[in-house]
């Protein structure tokens, strides 16, 4: 109560007016304790102790609200991520990970505003590793699957259920309008169009989604990569009630940028520009990835267990020969609650991506700890 209370004064503030029933401040904070080596062929090994944030769960605030019209419900949501170890922002906007209105009724409910994509892993429309992952997005590195990002300019239209089945449409005029402010729903700026179909029945879910990055082809085009994206999501999850949570996905992608494979820490390591490496590769990455996990329930906490394979080859209009990308990621973590909203948990994980025909490969161990508050 007192939580709902503090959000209808804030937004009394802004606003003039606010409905205190109707209106709910939330979040999480999770900081904890990082050890982590990396070595790198070639170069010389790194070994860190580092506080870190949302190890375990994002930290992040946000805003709900919601008014019934007739048969019809007017609901909002805003939700931004920080880092609890030092107070910042992690993104420029101030809602970064969910800004939108919706509007739900008898056939469906259609989103409008920021909204993340159908495998982004974030938001109302976590479409895809919420159902496939048991990780719902991997564990820090340990996850090298391609995914989507959050999008701006977003509407999202999904059925009711029948018979178990659910689907979701998902499409954006300008997916990224901090980096290109051009305008909408042209070939100056990067369009996203995503389409799942999610299926329930007991402890049975199952997803099926298709997504298409169109990108930018004129003017200031916010990536280096000539070929627009496409990602293939099948994911299923069974829940043995009191044994485990088992959890299957697989995936194909094609014209993927360096998110996916490694790739991105990988050329960090090395000190190389991704966008140089897109340059030359301008075809993205095409490939697949598949990964295996499960959840056990184990004295009254949950351990969690993950494995991620991905094997890729980075593509070019400019005549050079394919390049192979591997990853592979395992991950074990166990978080225990101490009471509703409080838990603790450690966990470990092992990352190696490989780029074999460049002799590049960036190994990476870690071991952490942390604690994680929801009000």
């Amino acid at each position: 109560m007192k939580k709902t209370l503090l959000a209808a004064a804030m937004l009394a503030a802004f606003s003039g007016a606010a409905s205190a029933a109707s209106v709910t401040l939330y979040g999480t904070i999770d900081t904890g304790l990082l050890y982590q080596h990396q070595k790198a062929d070639g170069m010389d090994s790194t070994n860190t102790v580092s506080m870190e944030t949302g190890q375990k769960d994002t930290s992040v605030w946000g805003l709900t609200g919601s008014e019934k019209i007739g048969d019809a419900e007017v609901s909002f949501k805003l939700e931004n991520s920080f880092n609890s170890d030092d107070g910042t922002r992690t993104d420029d906007r101030l809602f970064d990970r969910e800004a939108q209105v919706s509007v739900s009724g008898r056939y469906g409910t259609l989103s409008a505003g920021r909204l993340g994509a159908l495998s982004a892993a974030v938001g109302t429309y976590d479409m895809v590793y919420l159902v496939g992952d048991a990780y719902d997005g991997g564990d820090g590195d340990a996850f090298g699957l391609a995914a989507a990002p959050t999008l701006d300019n977003a509407l999202a239209y999904q059925t009711p259920s029948f018979a178990g089945f659910k689907a979701t449409l998902m499409y954006s005029f300008n997916a990224d309008q901090v980096s290109n402010s051009s305008r909408e729903n042209t070939s100056m700026v990067d369009r996203y169009f995503g389409g799942a179909i999610n299926y329930e029945k007991g402890n049975f879910q199952a997803v099926l989604a298709y997504e298409y990055l169109n990108r930018a082809s004129a003017g200031d085009a916010a990536s280096p990569l000539s070929k627009n994206g496409q990602l293939v999501n099948l994911g299923f999850n069974y829940n043995f009630e009191n044994v485990a949570q088992v959890f299957l996905l697989g995936q194909y992608f094609k014209g993927w940028d360096l998110s996916a494979a490694g790739g991105e820490s990988l050329t960090d390591s090395y000190g190389v520009d991704a966008d140089d490496v897109l340059g030359a590769y301008d075809k993205g990455l095409e490939g697949w990835g598949a990964h295996l996990g499960a959840i056990f329930p184990v004295a009254g906490g949950d351990l969690t267990g993950a494995l991620y394979y991905v094997d890729s080859k980075a593509k070019s209009s400019q005549g050079l020969k394919d390049a192979d990308l591997t990853y592979f990621g395992a991950s074990v973590r166990y978080s225990y609650p101490l009471s509703k909203r409080t838990s603790i948990y450690a966990g470990a994980r092992y990352s190696q991506a490989k780029a074999k025909d460049f002799d590049a490969k960036l190994q990476t161990t870690s071991v952490y700890t942390g604690l994680s508050h929801s009000f």
